[in-house]
């Protein structure tokens, strides 16, 4: 689980400068009494946001990268420059999809329907065909007198299908 604060997760000054103003904090579960570990697969990551006090320039991975873009994004009109070819593009460009005026971001939504809806029937035609396909096979094995269970590993259909044709 990763989550990102928008607020200041230190309760008191001292815990900051103990933390040397890091950005995330690390925690796992544990058991109150006798503190074993619950899990060695389970862990927590909590992003501080605001404490993330680097610049664009300044950035080495991809989680300093990804905070420094959910701390700034509303203020940034276009993705810093050295976030270019690091993967960063895909949420800076959904981003200014969710900032589009609702006309724009409407006509957007129905544009995507459209190409999704178009997608959705040439994938089931493709289907279809390649049903009928394995059906023409099926019934010219069958023709051939070739085994029911070779028709119905070679072509995936089943039994009760291959005997029907």
């Amino acid at each position: 689980m990763i989550s990102f604060l928008g607020f200041d997760f230190a309760r008191h000054p001292e815990d900051r400068k103990e933390r040397n103003d890091d950005f995330a904090r690390y925690f796992e579960i544990r058991d109150r009494k006798s503190g074993e570990l619950f899990s060695d697969k389970l862990h927590f990551m909590i992003i501080e946001v605001k404490n993330m006090k680097k610049g664009p320039k300044e950035l080495e991975t991809d989680l300093e990268r990804l905070t420094y873009a959910f701390g700034h994004m509303k203020e940034e009109t276009h993705m810093p420059e050295e976030f270019k070819g690091t993967g960063m593009e895909k949420i800076y460009e959904k981003a200014s999809i969710a900032q589009m005026p609702q006309d724009e971001y409407m006509n957007y939504i129905n544009h995507c329907m459209a190409i999704w809806d178009e997608e959705n029937r040439l994938n089931s035609a493709y289907r279809r065909g390649k049903r009928e396909e394995k059906i023409d096979i099926a019934r010219k094995l069958k023709a051939e007198e070739t085994d029911f269970s070779v028709i119905s590993r070679t072509t995936g259909l089943p039994l009760e299908e291959i005997e029907k044709l």
